[in-house]
């Protein structure tokens, strides 16, 4: 599945909120959210749910290692070796002094990995969900 996905993860109908009329995901609604994702792929068991959970796993994973790659070729060619501790300075970027390119790729891998993880565990809420649904 991809994980920008609309059907799966867009917009849930709030209207019936009399307090809250904004637009709201299966992913910012916490409590609810595995529910309206099962709802949403009424096909899929729970072990599919579990399945879909590890890959997205697997994808945060290699996004993981593709954003310390790209930083780690980003500190070399700025500063001529590669990071320390305390060179994490802007959160997704690293450093400021990192050329535009490479911030933007940076920012990009950091807010894919954090999708790819939120998606995850919501598969992941979503299998216990509807194994307690089923008892």
């Amino acid at each position: 599945m991809n994980i920008d996905s609309d059907y799966a993860y867009g917009p849930v109908d709030t209207r019936r909120s009399r307090t809250y009329t904004g637009s709201e995901t299966a992913l910012d609604l916490h409590r609810d959210g595995p529910k309206i994702l099962a709802r949403r792929l009424p096909d899929w068991t729970r072990d599919r749910h579990v399945q879909e959970g590890r890959a997205l796993l697997d994808i945060q994973g290699r996004l993981a290692t593709a954003w310390e790659d790209t930083r780690d070729r980003a500190s070399l060619a700025t500063f001529g070796r590669l990071p320390v501790l305390g060179d994490y300075k802007i959160s997704g970027v690293g450093r400021d002094e990192y050329p535009p390119g490479a911030k933007d790729c940076l920012r990009m891998l950091a807010h894919a990995r954090w999708r790819a993880a939120e998606r995850a565990a919501l598969h992941f809420a979503a299998a216990r969900y509807l194994a307690r649904a089923r008892k």
